[in-house]
């Protein structure tokens, strides 16, 4: 009993010379910390073209004629003649890459003027316009498509749309299937991030870094779905953008 006794004798006391001193105090000065990177950090990328047949540099991207049956109602993919080498550095939480097309800004003979109707119901003006066109449902676009790779590959690749890389170039004109709203998901069109290169998007919003990227570079290769083609056409796009964004 004794022993009992003594504790709590000791703990009142210590409750007692506790509140003693808080009683006491006396406020001086209140001082803030902080560390401030809001004007730190870069957003970067060098997008070069290259020939795939031997890597030798190149302005503009373009597909070979002869690997595409004329007449043909079954869409056929296939890769173009270039691929793109890039380098990209995003420190800073709000910087983003992206990658869209303004058909609507081509020069006029391949200026997009109406969309085309995808499978689910939203207006495209993306891929490549039919020369004299204006766009439209019936022959007036051909559809493009990219992927990215962490590593360059063969000059034998073969498009394939199907590949979790690979992702639908968006026009900012494109609309959902009312007519009236803009379609332009900035997760489909962001190629790199704070978390580097976008290997996709999931769950329509988010997007996942594309793996096993070294030394901050990473390749995109481009395919055209071509369906419907006849001779004497032509098809072109002026205005695939790569833009650099941060608040």
């Amino acid at each position: 009993m004794k022993k009992i006794l003594s504790l709590l004798v000791v703990l009142a006391c210590v409750v007692m010379f506790g509140s003693a001193v808080y009683a006491s105090t006396d406020t001086v000065k209140t001082i803030n910390a902080s560390a401030d990177f809001a004007s730190s950090g870069e957003v970067y990328i060098s997008f070069n073209l290259k020939n795939l047949a031997d890597d030798s540099t190149a302005t503009a991207i373009a597909w070979n004629p002869s690997a595409v049956t004329l007449n043909s109602g079954t869409e056929t993919w296939k890769t173009a003649q270039q691929y793109a080498v890039m380098v990209a550095s995003v420190t800073k939480t709000t910087g983003a890459i992206y990658i869209y097309q303004d058909n609507k800004s081509n020069s006029t003979d391949y200026v997009a003027t109406n969309p085309r109707t995808n499978q689910d119901g939203t207006k495209a003006f993306s891929g490549l316009v039919r020369k004299g066109s204006g766009g439209g449902e019936s022959r007036g676009y051909i559809p493009l498509s990219y992927t990215m790779s962490a590593t360059k590959l063969p000059s034998s690749y073969e498009y394939n749309t199907g590949a979790s890389t690979a992702r639908y170039l968006t026009d900012k004109s494109d609309l959902k299937s009312d007519g009236s709203t803009s379609n332009l998901n900035v997760a489909y069109t962001t190629i790199a991030n704070i978390n580097g290169f976008v290997g996709g998007v999931t769950g329509e919003t988010g997007t996942y870094a594309l793996t096993g990227v070294t030394g901050d570079t990473a390749y995109m290769y481009f395919g055209a779905g071509f369906k419907d083609v006849q001779g004497g056409d032509t098809y072109k796009t002026e205005q695939i953008l790569v833009l650099t964004f941060q608040e």
